[in-house]
C-alpha cells in the first residue's frame, strides 16, 4: 500500500455549534479574511485556514458583553491541526514551528513602546 503525503500550510478548528458560536465566527472571519467556516453534519463547525489562525478573545469578550477566555474557548473546541499558542489575549494557530524568541518579535506590548 502506498500513501502519498502532501505538505499543507492548514490550520484550523473543529468548533461545536453553540449559543454564541455565531458572533465567534462572525469575529473569527472577519480578522482572518483567508478562512473558511462550514457547517458540518453532526453540529459542529470546521475553520479553515492558510498557515495562521488569530481568535481574539477581547473582542469576543466585547461582543458578547461578559468574560471570555481561552478557557471559555476551549469549551467549543473539538479538535484543531497546527501549532497552538495563548497569548495576549489570543489564540494562534500557525502552521510553522516558532522559537521562544519568535514569540517575543510578536509581542504587541512590546510593538507599541
Amino acid at each position: 500500500m502506498s500513501e502519498i503525503v502532501k505538505q499543507s500550510n492548514m490550520v484550523g478548528f473543529k468548533l461545536m455549534d453553540g449559543a454564541d458560536m455565531g458572533d465567534i465566527l462572525d469575529i473569527i472571519l472577519d480578522d482572518n479574511e483567508q478562512c473558511d467556516a462550514e457547517l458540518m453534519p453532526g453540529g459542529f463547525w470546521e475553520v479553515d485556514c492558510d498557515g495562521e489562525l488569530v481568535v481574539d478573545l477581547r473582542k469576543i469578550s466585547e461582543t458578547l458583553e461578559r468574560p471570555f477566555d481561552e478557557k471559555d474557548f476551549l469549551q467549543y473546541v473539538s479538535s484543531f491541526y497546527g501549532r497552538v499558542s495563548v497569548e495576549h489575549e489570543q489564540i494562534r494557530l500557525i502552521s510553522e514551528i516558532l522559537m521562544v524568541s519568535d514569540y517575543e518579535t510578536h509581542d504587541p506590548k512590546k510593538a507599541a513602546k
